[in-house]
């Protein structure tokens, strides 16, 4: 916050600039904000909270002439390190309302909301966030969130955001120099369809490949996905499924996977691209054109992620996929336990993640059904480890950004690859949902929420701290 000059003038004064001050104009048209002494919003002087200005009024020589909500922004006594400040505090979930959520931005508009573009788009970190932030923040690895100095505006609209998955609420009323916590999880997940709450509540746009070895078209269900959602490209769902060999079908049919995944157009309409396992390579459906599709709708920034042996889009790839690790497939024991790389930040978050979700059974490590043993190593050039096996000599989760050869700041997709079948409790082939016979996610399907949140969001240097989301500067 800027320094407010002429601050103890004010304070000798503070009934005359509740009289006289005007500050710029806001949203709601009223263009003064300095409660009278003695209001529930502002009391007299000697009152702990309540000396309080407007930012960028003008007064003591500040030129910066405050815009909609950024002039309700108050600086409360004692405002500074550890001071008091005027917040917003919560614990943002998925959409089912069970699991918190790590690396969700939330922040206060002060502008209008835009529609998500949905589709390939080059998503840089910040990029998706419409409505001019005015104050923003991130959750941790517990899901929480403190987002401080927050306009005082009854009705104030807070955006969480994680990629394209975005939920809108209204704060009734905001605690003058005091913190407005959100306790109903209902009000702080993220929405399970379009316009579940609010029109601008949006979820990505997902194409979903089933196969006969992973049920993987399950675990959108158990993190909260309508099941309205679930419908073929015809349909106006958010999820659009496509047929693998052996894998299940909507009541009434879903389209092949061939040719869905052999054009580069139909690939790009969607922003993220789930392969579940079809229980072999099936190349006689991967051709050179869908392999060159796949690694295009990467590079032009795509999400895609892969379970077992889905690692042939990688292995038998263009380019530089087959470059992003050392491939070999030998047999693996079942279970195992998974050890999560603690290495880089992120990593550090996924175990702390893992552990207050309760999914973890030792240090950094969790229980894995159905590995398979299809990577050795990573190219720590190119690829993140995030999930291995030492005594199999195994990487059980890895990823990488694209396109590959770019330096991080100009790369725009993503992929992650899962060696081991995730909804190893729900049953293949069949009629999708009743092949779905669970309801509560095992670790290694805790792990996948974890990564498909993380692949949602912002495309950054995953070795890095993620990055705080951007707000205005003031001049």
């Amino acid at each position: 916050m800027r320094r407010l000059a002429g601050f103890g003038l004010v304070i000798a004064s503070i009934g005359a600039v509740a009289l006289g001050t005007q500050a710029c104009g806001d949203d709601t048209g009223d263009s003064s904000f300095i409660p009278p002494p003695g209001s529930k919003d502002g009391g007299g002087v000697g009152d702990e909270n309540q000396i309080i200005l407007p930012k960028g009024d003008g007064s003591g020589g500040d030129t910066h002439q405050c815009v909609n909500l950024e002039c309700k922004q108050v600086a409360c006594t004692g405002q500074g390190a550890g001071g008091k400040t005027t917040s917003i505090s919560g614990i943002v979930y998925d959409p089912a309302g069970k699991n918190p959520l790590y690396n969700v931005v939330v922040y206060v508009n002060n502008a209008p909301l835009t529609a998500i573009t949905h589709g390939a788009t080059c998503d840089k970190c910040g990029s998706t966030l419409s409505g001019n932030p005015l104050v923003a923040t991130l959750t941790d690895a517990a899901g929480h969130f403190s987002l401080a100095n927050v306009p005082v505006q009854d009705g104030l609209s807070l955006v969480m955001q994680v990629g394209k998955w975005r939920r809108v609420i209204k704060i009734p009323t905001v605690t003058l120099c005091g913190d407005t916590a959100i306790t109903d999880i209902n009000q702080s997940r993220l929405a399970r369809r379009p316009a579940e709450f609010d029109p601008m509540d949006d979820i990505p746009q997902i194409a979903m490949t089933t196969g006969g070895a992973d049920p993987l078209e399950c675990l959108p269900r158990k993190i909260g996905i309508d099941d309205g959602q679930f419908t073929t490209n015809a349909g106006t769902g958010r999820v659009h499924m496509y047929q693998g060999a052996g894998g299940s079908q909507l009541k009434g049919g879903s389209p092949p996977v061939q040719p869905f995944w052999t054009s580069s157009t139909n690939l790009q309409k969607y922003d993220i691209v789930m392969l579940g396992c079809e229980g072999g390579t099936h190349q006689e459906n991967k051709g050179p054109t869908a392999m060159q599709a796949m690694y295009d709708y990467a590079e032009m920034g795509g999400r895609l992620f892969g379970s077992h042996f889905h690692y042939v889009w990688l292995e038998s790839g263009v380019k530089e996929f087959p470059t992003t690790a050392t491939f070999n497939h030998t047999d693996m024991p079942d279970p195992i336990n998974g050890t999560i790389d603690t290495s880089f930040p992120k990593g550090q978050a996924f175990s702390d993640w893992m552990g207050n979700v309760k999914a973890l059974n030792g240090k950094d490590q969790f229980e894995i059904n159905q590995p398979r043993h299809d990577v050795d190593s990573v190219n720590m050039k190119t690829s993140v480890r995030w999930v291995y096996n030492t005594p199999e000599n195994a990487v059980l989760y890895y990823s990488f950004n694209t396109p590959v050869p770019l330096p991080p700041d100009q790369q725009c997709g993503k992929v992650v690859y899962s060696d081991l079948h995730v909804s190893s409790g729900d049953k293949t082939g069949g009629t999708f949902p009743n092949n779905c016979t669970t309801t509560n996610l095992s670790p290694q399907e805790k792990a996948l929420e974890f990564m498909l949140f993380d692949l949602s969001s912002c495309i950054q240097n995953d070795t890095q701290k993620p990055p705080d989301p951007p707000t205005p500067v003031p001049n």
